[in-house]
């Protein structure tokens, strides 16, 4: 709960452009420090199996090979598009996976109705924001502490599923209760209205039914492999229809024509050239945004020119671009070994059964959800909480061997969990308030000397643009030194090359701004203010080869189009 509702008050840094993300990141962390703390202390209640220790070291392994190919380390640790899922944040959740594994089913019954509380608070927060009773950052309406309407629409309605969990098992005053939170949570996805969220109540409810006719369906005996085979196959089937949904048209009733769908597959489309210039370890963690524009297809350019991404908005696109091969692989791997938990919970406690599909319920529509649309970090909390708690669960009472080999194999997992997130930790905070500061004394007084630096824990494309109107205010010098220091961290920092280009032109430097038009047609070729600024020094420096490409862009952007010179 305290995860959901972090944000930074109207009152408290007033003029912060991102009062939410930021705060979950930080709270995400220190979460995740005190779980591995408590997980070091009490490690006779992690005696998890060798092979999903080395399954878990599997991922962390590919995902810090990426980070390090990446041309931007630390962007690839923290994140670099603002939503803050680079690497660290997911060693974060799967720590948080780790703690939940010691879970019991009553503990989790508990767990649960937090959960569902969160879920309800959050509601209330967006339907009073929506009414102005209250003001939250971010967007306006019905948006609560997660700053962004399909945010919210993710969050409140993949929780539904939770209901179908908690009403069969509590007293009936709980029922009445929790019927109340059901009501008003339909309201608050009424007044957002984020298509998502309807598509989340009706799996919910089709699964709801096809589990009351569960006596009509044959089910055949198979063997534990089986399952777990036809299992992951199917999920895999279920996003591959999701991907190629966009690319089906009108086949698709409401969501193959819906705006936003058609969008989404030319981020996708994009995503997949990603992935085919760096396929084995992918672009980086959470750098899809860095690279979006390089790999961007000609349609998205004639429909949409100036809509840019940060994210793929759908998780196996992502993951598939940023980490290549053997991230994806990783993370099949896992899913895997979440079917198979789920078969042998099945088979061996049928008792609770409805207990455990209704869990399963919960991380199917939470994974539909992320196949075609980001997701915060709370949300994603909520989903490696529940999918540590399946794996402990089925696997807690595996004899496990706790030899000395084990215990180096898995004191070594959790210092290259932890490591990396302290160190992400102590910088990012300070980086934090110092960027606030400054930027509240430059709105105060833009004219007076402002204590700033370039700091490579601040991303890019968030903080670039800010950061630089107070550096222009400093001088031109400074401003220059500024981008020089973000491009030589970032090389694909594109508004960092802009400004230098600008300053180079204004000054006539040719020279300089070769170097730095060459960079740009490199990594955003299809931005109109890029083609511009290299006409412009196309027709300065008589370069003729850059004046041809320049017409090839503006043609293949702009078919039919007669250029006359």
């Amino acid at each position: 709960m305290m995860l959901a509702l972090g944000h930074i008050p109207d009152n408290v840094f007033p003029h912060a452009f991102d009062k939410n993300a930021p705060v979950h990141f930080v709270l995400l962390m220190l979460v995740s420090i005190f779980y591995s703390i408590y997980i070091v202390i009490r490690r006779n209640r992690f005696e998890i199996p060798l092979k999903i220790v080395c399954l878990i070291g599997f991922l962390v392994l590919a995902v810090l090979i990426s980070a390090l190919r990446a041309p931007d380390l630390i962007g690839s640790l923290t994140g670099d598009t603002g939503r803050y899922t680079g690497a660290v944040s997911l060693l974060c959740l799967l720590i948080v996976a780790i703690y939940h594994s010691q879970f019991k089913l009553d503990q989790i019954h508990k767990l649960v109705q937090i959960f569902i509380t969160a879920i309800f608070v959050i509601s209330v927060l967006g339907i009073l924001q929506h009414y102005k009773v209250i003001e939250l950052p971010g967007d306006h309406g019905v948006t609560g502490t997660l700053g962004n309407l399909d945010f919210f629409g993710a969050f409140v309605g993949t929780g539904f599923a939770l209901f179908v969990y908690i009403l069969p098992t509590v007293p009936r005053k709980r029922k009445i209760l929790f019927s109340f939170f059901i009501v008003i949570e339909l309201y608050a996805v009424y007044l957002a209205g984020p298509l998502q969220s309807y598509v989340d109540i009706a799996i919910i409810l089709l699964a709801v039914i096809a589990y009351k006719f569960r006596g009509y369906i044959p089910i055949y005996e198979i063997s534990l492999n089986a399952k777990t085979f036809f299992g992951t196959l199917a999920i895999i089937i279920w996003l591959e229809g999701i991907f190629l949904m966009p690319f089906l048209g009108t086949f698709i009733p409401v969501l193959g024509t819906d705006p936003q769908v058609k969008i989404r597959g030319q981020f996708w489309l994009a995503a997949t050239r990603q992935f085919t210039s760096s396929p084995l370890t992918g672009v980086g963690p959470d750098h899809y945004g860095s690279y979006y524009e390089m790999y961007r297809t000609v349609t998205s350019v004639q429909e949409n020119p100036t809509l840019l991404a940060n994210d793929a908005h759908a998780a196996p696109a992502q993951t598939l671009a940023t980490l290549g091969i053997l991230g994806t692989l990783a993370f099949v791997l896992l899913l895997v070994l979440l079917v198979r938990a789920f078969c042998i919970l099945d088979e061996r406690d049928r008792q609770n059964r409805y207990k455990y599909a209704a869990i399963g319920l919960y991380l199917f529509v939470f994974t539909t959800n992320a196949a075609i649309s980001p997701i915060t970090l709370p949300h994603k909390y909520l989903f490696w909480a529940l999918a540590g708690f399946i794996i402990g669960e089925a696997y807690r009472n595996v004899q496990v061997s706790l030899n000395l080999r084990y215990r180096v194999i898995s004191a070594s997992l959790i210092a290259a969990l932890v490591l990396p997130t302290l160190y992400v930790l102590v910088n990012f905070v300070p980086a934090q308030l110092k960027f606030l500061q400054a930027n509240e004394k430059f709105v105060k007084d833009p004219t007076q000397k402002i204590d700033l630096e370039y700091n490579n824990f601040l991303p890019c494309l968030m903080y670039y643009p800010t950061m630089a109107r107070i550096f222009n205010k400093q001088g031109e010098k400074e401003l220059i030194i500024f981008s020089q220091d973000q491009i030589k961290e970032n090389p694909y920092c594109i508004d960092a090359w802009m400004t230098l280009a600008k300053i180079a032109y204004n000054q006539g430097d040719l020279p300089v701004m070769k170097t730095v038009i060459y960079k740009l047609i490199e990594i955003a070729p299809s931005r109109g203010e890029v083609i511009t600024l290299a006409a412009l020094y196309a027709n300065k420096a008589n370069d003729n080869s850059l004046d041809d490409l320049v017409d090839k862009q503006l043609m293949k952007f702009n078919p039919g189009l007669i250029i006359v010179k």
